[in-house]
């Protein structure tokens, strides 16, 4: 039957319109956007300058501190990192980023333990993407993998910092 018309579909759900003006959702849009936009540039540019999986410092850290200026921003730009990064693919690739960084951090031989600073912001965007995400999914699908990382970096941090003690 040609007469029969398909339901409307709203242009916006209902609660937003009513607690939000069109220029507080622009706003909010505007950060979901930048977040978004912000991690597929760590995943392009550790595709192609990255080493092993892991994008050089040089590269990551200047989004990875805008991604954390967005977490400390308030609800709405931690929400939007949360949304950014709640997917398989980039959850495990903020995981394999910080394992990688903790790997760097341990002495080996000659070199002595450096600490990248870049890794202040992976485990900012880790730990609010664990516990601001409503779903639970990373928590429930990484937790594993998340504690042991977690006590890696303890490990890692307590010995780079008894090998600064004894330098001093």
């Amino acid at each position: 039957e040609t007469g029969r018309k398909l339901p409307a579909v709203p242009r916006f759900p209902a609660t937003l319109v009513r607690d939000l003006g069109a220029p507080q959702l622009a706003a909010l849009i505007g950060l979901h956007i930048k977040a978004l936009r912000l991690s597929i540039q760590l995943v392009t540019s550790t595709r192609s300058k990255g080493r092993g999986g892991l994008l050089p410092e040089e590269h990551a850290f200047p989004v990875l501190a805008a991604l954390h200026r967005l977490c400390v921003k308030g609800s709405a730009g931690r929400c939007a990192v949360v949304y950014a990064f709640r997917s398989v693919f980039f959850t495990e690739w903020l995981i394999r980023q910080i394992d990688g960084r903790l790997d760097e951090a341990l002495p080996t031989g000659s070199r002595s333990s450096q600490v990248q600073p870049s890794l202040r912001h992976l485990v900012a965007i880790l730990h609010a993407l664990v516990l601001s995400d409503p779903s639970g999914a990373a928590a429930e699908r990484f937790g594993t993998r998340i504690l042991a990382l977690s006590n890696k970096a303890i490990r890692v941090l307590e010995q780079a910092e008894s090998v600064e003690g004894d330098a001093s």
